[in-house]
């Protein structure tokens, strides 16, 4: 609806709300929505504070490999964190990060603001950077193809979830270099074909999973690397 209304008035963005107000939609003027973790990373353009490198943006868990490398470029730190709007904004503070985002479009902003998850203020940063002609489209075009997958939901029970999850970390912890994996949130691990994660839902009876690779083959390696994994646990996992 919103994609055809901004063909309608010629919009160049489009900017949405959940009902509460803590998460943003986007899309750009090519009608393509645009991920809470690449909206950080454009929005990490606005952080205008000296020592950089002092500094560190948040992303959550399932973010893209692309979203972390862009704020890298930046002369800004990555943390990868868990998943949540209670532990991003808990971890905000620990380390004083100017902002944090997820993937699902839950941004936060310390920087000139509060630390919590305010789409309104979200939209107000954006909007001004697009006001400097900082241009959201064309950053979108040039951002690196990737290869990923769907947030994909495996039922699971609550009482053998986190069990499950702790069996796939020992297992990948002795496969990967300490640099390459993180078991912060479930396991997230990096290797030749891009990354892959499986963690716990923290609402509902299930494992989520996703993985990101540069080419259609290497999300290919990237699930079958999952579904193995899986197995060993007793878990199916099927992806077309």
């Amino acid at each position: 609806i919103m994609s055809d209304k901004m063909k309608v008035v010629n919009a160049d963005i489009g900017i949405g709300f959940d009902g509460d107000g803590d998460r943003i939609g986007v899309i750009d003027k090519q009608s393509r929505p645009v991920a809470g973790d690449l909206l950080t990373s454009f929005l990490a353009r606005s952080i205008d504070i000296e020592n950089k490198a002092d500094h560190t943006v948040i992303l959550d868990i399932k973010s893209s490999s692309v979203a972390y490398d862009k704020i890298m470029s930046l002369g800004l730190n990555v943390e990868i964190g868990k998943t949540g709007h209670s532990n991003i904004k808990k971890r905000i503070k620990e380390i004083n990060s100017p902002l944090a985002g997820e993937m699902s479009g839950h941004i936060f902003f310390a920087d000139k603001y509060y630390g919590f998850d305010d789409a309104l203020y979200t939209s107000i940063r954006l909007l001004s950077l697009l006001a400097k002609d900082v241009n959201l489209e064309k950053f979108i075009s040039s951002l690196p193809k990737t290869f990923v997958s769907p947030e994909m939901k495996l039922h699971c029970s609550d009482k053998i979830k986190f069990t499950i999850i702790d069996n796939i970390s020992k297992n990948a912890l002795e496969d990967y270099s300490p640099e390459n994996i993180t078991t912060i949130d479930g396991v997230r691990a990096k290797n030749n074909f891009g990354w892959w994660l499986i963690r716990a839902s923290n609402t509902e009876e299930a494992l989520i999973i996703r993985f990101e690779g540069k080419s259609v083959e290497d999300k290919k390696e990237l699930f079958l690397e999952v579904q193995k994994r899986l197995k060993i646990e007793g878990l199916t996992l099927e992806y077309n």
